[in-house]
C-alpha cells in the first residue's frame, strides 16, 4: 500500500508540474505566435487555463489525500502534505493578485 500511495503522489506531481511547464512554456507561446490576432490567441489560451485551472484542483486534491496517508500510516514527513497546502495557496495568491492588476489595467473610459 506504501508504494502505491508513493506513486500516486509522484504521479500526481509530475502531472501538475509537467502541465505547469506545459502550458507556461509551450502551448501559450505557440498559440500566440500561430494565431492571426492577440484576441484569438487570448481566447483559446484562456480556454485552455480553465481546463488547466480543472486538473491543478483535481492533482491538489490527490496530493493531500496521498500525501496525507504516507504521512500518517507509514511516518512520511509531514513535508508530503506542506507541499501541496503550500502550492495551492500560492496559486491562490497570485491569482488574486493577477486578476485584481487585470481588472485594474482593463478598465474602459467611454466618453
Amino acid at each position: 500500500m506504501e508504494i502505491i500511495l508513493f506513486y500516486i503522489y509522484d504521479f500526481a506531481l509530475a502531472v501538475y508540474f509537467g502541465s505547469s511547464i506545459f502550458v507556461g512554456f509551450i502551448a501559450a507561446p505557440v498559440i500566440f505566435k500561430t494565431l492571426k490576432t492577440r484576441n484569438e490567441a487570448g481566447n483559446l489560451v484562456g480556454l485552455l487555463l480553465e481546463k488547466f485551472a480543472a486538473l491543478t484542483y483535481v492533482t491538489q486534491i490527490i496530493l493531500i489525500a496521498s500525501g496525507a496517508g504516507l504521512s500518517f500510516y507509514f511516518n512520511y514527513p509531514l513535508a508530503v502534505i506542506v507541499l501541496p497546502v503550500f502550492i495551492i495557496v500560492i496559486n491562490f495568491i497570485s491569482n488574486k493578485a493577477i486578476s485584481s492588476f487585470v481588472t485594474l489595467n482593463l478598465e474602459v473610459k467611454f466618453d
